[in-house]
């Protein structure tokens, strides 16, 4: 039996969604939107408990998605290796030998578009992309492990996490400035800001 499973998310989490986000703002502007329209079209997707995509975004925003807001787009997915947080690669080359699997949450294509591109794939046996609360527990379950490591930026994620699976480490990480720090966890057995205090903790 392996010793100790590290499950992280990954926007948030080893990933500065936030970057990205600004990031493609700057680029539909450029492209003739408004900040007030893509923020609407930001907030229509939410309400319409939609996935939320890049391509997605260019559509409500401008009706549809022309050639030239594609190719930014993809230009900008290519990048994302600039995007990964400065503490991830030290923390997972910390770990070693440690198993590691990525357990993210979104639309499937934009996920696997940010993770392809991130740089950091190779150091992960399992990249998982759900949106399905079942099969996020039953891959926890089914762990193998001694010990389970969860990581996520979401506190409600974690205390859900934690109360179907007790016996699972939940650590919330809340980066400062990320999206979801109003969300804080209840209770997550360790509440931490970078993967460097987690590495402290281990």
């Amino acid at each position: 039996m392996r010793d100790t499973h590290y499950v992280f998310d990954f926007d948030r989490t080893l990933f500065d969604d936030d970057m990205l986000i600004a990031s493609l703002m700057k680029e539909f502007i450029a492209q003739g939107a408004t900040e007030e329209g893509l923020l609407h079209a930001y907030a229509k997707i939410a309400v319409q408990n939609e996935l939320w995509s890049p391509w997605r975004w260019a559509e409500y925003t401008f009706g549809h998605v022309s050639d030239a807001i594609r190719s930014r787009i993809d230009f900008l997915h290519k990048q994302t290796s600039n995007m990964v947080y400065g503490d991830v690669r030290p923390f997972l080359e910390g770990i070693g030998r440690s198993t590691k699997s990525v357990l993210s949450y979104g639309d499937p294509q934009t996920q696997n578009e940010k993770i392809a591109h991130s740089g950091i794939a190779h150091y992960f046996s399992d990249i998982t992309i759900t949106q399905d609360p079942q099969k996020t527990s039953d891959f926890l379950r089914y762990s193998g492990a001694r010990r389970v490591v969860f990581v996520d930026d979401r506190g409600p994620i974690i205390d859900a996490v934690k109360s179907m699976h007790p016996h699972i480490t939940c650590i919330c990480i809340m980066r400062p400035g990320s999206a979801y720090n109003h969300e804080p966890s209840m209770r997550a057995d360790k509440v931490i800001s970078s993967l460097a205090d987690l590495n402290e903790a281990r």
